[in-house]
């Protein structure tokens, strides 16, 4: 097989593991409750591991595959959040890929979690202009309410997602 070949089979598997990831990780953070989702954002997992594993093309399509997978298979993200959750993931991977170039893995992704929180925020506050929803769902309090919601979630991933990443490059160094 070709260079060219094996790269984009290593491309797809790596890419499929991450779409894996994300559709399982709800089921297991949504253990911690009904606010599990909202607390440990299982959906980023595999988009996160993705931004460091495989170039920006796949990512995208994790983003994407990750929450349509994961609303056939459980109902979450329920319909509305998952018009949102494809924008926020797709932003999420972009930018984590783009920092990770740039920056420290543990830096780059605050600043991928940052950058997309604030893209699901701008879509938020986009469908409460045009649907006229009423201020809760639009407040700078709903940004930083879902940012600290969010906080074991980002913590966890700014500790574990490095950690994977520095594991696959020692193993995938080691053929």
């Amino acid at each position: 097989m070709t260079k060219t070949k094996t790269t984009v089979t290593q491309n797809l598997v790596l890419a499929s593991m991450c779409v894996a990831l994300s559709v399982i990780m709800p089921s297991v953070f949504h253990l911690a409750g009904p606010q599990g989702g909202k607390m440990f954002l299982p959906l980023f997992w595999g988009v996160a591991v993705a931004a460091f594993l495989v170039p920006p093309k796949y990512v995208v399509l994790v983003s994407v595959l990750a929450p349509i997978i994961s609303h056939f298979v459980s109902a979450m993200p329920p319909i509305p959040m998952l018009y949102f959750m494809l924008i926020e993931l797709v932003v999420y991977g972009l930018a984590l890929g783009f920092f990770s170039k740039k920056t420290k893995p543990v830096i780059a992704v605050a600043l991928g979690l940052a950058v997309s929180r604030v893209a699901y925020f701008l879509c938020v506050l986009a469908a409460a202009y045009v649907f006229h929803l009423p201020a809760p769902f639009t407040g700078f309090v709903a940004l930083v309410s879902s940012i600290a919601l969010s906080l074991p979630g980002i913590v966890l991933q700014m500790v574990v997602v490095p950690i994977i990443y520095h594991t696959y490059q020692k193993v995938s160094n080691h053929e």
